[in-house]
């Protein structure tokens, strides 16, 4: 299971169905450690069997891995310890800066490592307040195709332009990357939970074809 003392989760294709040059693709939850849906989620879908190596790791994929991105805020159930996570990955940046005074940015590396890592990113938040679900997109033209596909209310492709120091923000230095957000509800909602799961298993679906522009992958899945 994901949890904080093992806040990192490797689905591999191993042996005869190992595929190299597949697509690797990354999940980070709980970035702000009192927004636990996408947490409580993948654990969920791993105890009911629906989350698996065999299901995951399928088609163009090769593997999956999810991060608890910030274990001590978890812990505590606050938003950050000492300075907001999602706040401190800039666009422009070769590397990330490293603080070991401040939590937050001995996490940042071993993040940002995992997104560069990636062909396919997504991750997942909730809100404070109620709120619809939806999806910020990565500025590429095939992450909001993949957005769209999505099990949520809303797509908001000009969001990420009003914010600063994202996952996101990120994981756009590669052009070529499919990324993206995903508002899932407000915090204790047990609907953010069912949205985080059908949003999961939907995504690695999209990862899993060979091409974006498959007809299936238009095929949005219900609300």
């Amino acid at each position: 299971m994901l949890s904080v003392s093992n806040p990192v989760m490797r689905l591999t294709r191993v042996g005869d169905d190992a595929k190299p040059q597949g697509r690797r693709i990354l999940i980070t939850v709980a970035i702000h450690g009192n927004e636990q849906c996408g947490l409580v989620a993948v654990n969920q879908l791993l105890s009911s069997g629906e989350l698996s190596v065999s299901t995951a790791c399928r088609g163009e994929v090769s593997e999956v891995v999810f991060v608890l991105g910030n274990p001590r805020a978890v812990e505590a159930d606050v938003r950050f310890c000492n300075e907001n996570l999602n706040r401190i990955f800039m666009e422009g940046a070769d590397v990330v800066e490293v603080d070991s005074k401040i939590y937050e940015r001995t996490l940042t590396p071993g993040i940002a490592d995992e997104i560069d890592k990636a062909s396919w990113y997504m991750d997942i938040h909730s809100t404070s307040a109620s709120s619809p679900s939806f999806c910020i997109p990565a500025s590429s033209g095939t992450s909001s195709k993949v957005a769209e596909c999505l099990p949520v209310e809303f797509v908001l492709e000009e969001l990420i332009n009003s914010l600063q120091g994202t996952t996101l923000h990120w994981a756009m230095r590669d052009k070529t990357k499919v990324a993206m957000v995903v508002e899932c509800g407000q915090h204790k909602d047990p609907a953010s939970v069912t949205t985080a799961k059908r949003v999961i298993l939907q995504f690695l679906s999209l990862a899993s074809k060979k091409k974006v522009g498959d007809p299936t992958l238009q095929e949005k899945s219900n609300k």
